[in-house]
């Protein structure tokens, strides 16, 4: 097991300059960005577009109320519905021959979970798909903006709160 790692160069505590990590791409990029090159208006045209589904999770989350949890998963049940799983295509895309899918496939799977233990061990917050690369060539995540870690997250303005102030 193993984890990517880079350099940084941090110039204070809130700014700095992160080496650039060669043969990578976000995962949202790969996944949903807006643009037609992306795997869900590509792979499953008609499937409930990004923007919609993370509207209705949004919606769901943000409704106060009785029944809050009921909304939250009926919500969860018709986005998971109408927007299906298209990661397995990336190794499908980029690793042609058997074996070189499963090896690469497996690094994926070997770095999810280094990167899961050491996120969890050093308290990283601010994890999403913007957030985290997949290796073109190699097939591991490599985790940037690394700005919320050692439970920082914890001292950050609650989400909720600040919407419904604003």
């Amino acid at each position: 097991l193993r984890m990517h790692t880079y350099k940084v160069v941090p110039f204070s505590p809130r700014a700095g300059v992160v080496e650039w990590v060669d043969d990578t791409m976000p995962l949202s990029e790969y996944l949903f960005a807006d643009d037609s090159r992306s795997a869900h208006p590509r792979l499953r045209p008609s499937d409930m577009p990004y923007r919609e589904a993370r509207k209705a999770m949004d919606t769901a989350a943000n409704t106060g109320g009785a029944g809050r949890h009921e909304r939250q998963r009926k919500a969860y049940e018709r986005v998971c519905s109408r927007f299906l799983p298209v990661m397995h295509h990336f190794f499908l895309e980029h690793f042609p021959t058997p074996a070189l899918w499963y090896e690469r496939r497996t690094a994926y799977t070997r770095s999810v979970a280094v990167s899961s233990m050491v996120g969890y061990i050093i308290g990283l917050g601010d994890r999403h798909s913007s957030n985290i690369l997949i290796g073109k060539t190699s097939g591991e995540l490599v985790h940037i903006d690394l700005g919320v870690a050692f439970e920082q997250g914890k001292l950050l303005p609650d989400r909720k709160s600040t919407r419904l102030n604003s």
